[in-house]
């Protein structure tokens, strides 16, 4: 069975331009599926035609019942089994169901994590008592806030030029999540902020102008000048939620996404 797996990754690579993501995730659950029927049947080589569809519907219920080692939805493990047994049909293998007949399940809402206000209270004074250079903690504070007052993503964030926030009636537009363009909204507040940041930021690099108009580049010798990546986000979020924890100020890390929940939930 696992030369037949191997076999569809590497259709759904070539014919069906599925992404690297995408095969590691029907790499993931074939193996699985074909380990649970091995178990299951105690043979030393299974066959695909010996699949039943009570094999397939039995692995779904040990994923449902065993939470500790699968984190993620459920939703995709049907549809992934239905693409491989589509396939075997085309290989001309006989199977003993319809492979329409596997269940559909759906995605379960869990709960949103979010930043909790006292978090939140916390994070922000982070840079002021971790940066030696006082421009980025200026800048990181910023990072920290923009998510928190306009609902923006993390890719979304390092978008942003300082001419967005000098719009009229504090709005803009700017490219969204799916490829479409939508308004942001932020309060004369954060304005202030942002406005006081450009003009720090304008007198530091005053011998060694920018190039750019992004809101967010690097200000150490290594990235000088270029806009940060979202990794390099991640890094800072994660440097400062690790030191908090090991002074006892924060009991977990935290990362930019809870922010945006935090805003819908306001």
């Amino acid at each position: 069975m696992k030369d037949i797996i191997y076999m569809f990754l590497q259709y759904a690579k070539d014919f069906l331009f599925r992404s690297n993501d995408v095969l590691n995730h029907y790499k993931y659950d074939l193996l699985n599926l074909a380990q649970f029927v091995l178990y299951k049947h105690s043979t030393i080589r299974i066959k695909v035609e010996d699949i039943t569809m009570q094999d397939c519907i039995g692995w779904i219920e040990h994923y449902k019942e065993n939470r500790n080692v699968w984190k993620s939805t459920l939703s995709s493990k049907p549809n992934s089994m239905k693409q491989f047994f589509k396939y075997c049909c085309m290989m001309w293998y006989n199977l003993q169901f319809n492979v329409e007949q596997l269940p559909n399940i759906k995605k379960e809402k869990k709960p949103y994590d979010m930043m909790k206000r006292s978090e939140y209270e916390i994070f922000i004074e982070a840079p002021l008592i971790y940066e030696n250079k006082e421009i980025i903690a200026e800048r990181n504070q910023l990072l920290i806030e923009i998510p928190y007052r306009t609902w923006l993503r993390r890719a979304e964030i390092l978008r942003c030029r300082f001419e967005h926030f000098h719009a009229e009636n504090r709005q803009f537009q700017i490219l969204w999540k799916g490829g479409y363009y939508d308004w942001v909204f932020f309060t004369e507040e954060l304005w202030k902020k942002i406005l006081k940041y450009e003009n720090d930021l304008k007198e530091y690099t005053k011998k060694k102008p920018l190039k750019n108009d992004f809101l967010f580049v690097g200000l150490d010798n290594k990235n000088r000048w270029i806009p940060l990546s979202s990794k390099y986000v991640n890094l800072i979020f994660r440097k400062y939620s690790d030191n908090l924890i090991d002074e006892w100020k924060l009991k977990r890390r935290l990362h930019p996404h809870m922010e945006r929940h935090a805003f819908a939930n306001l």
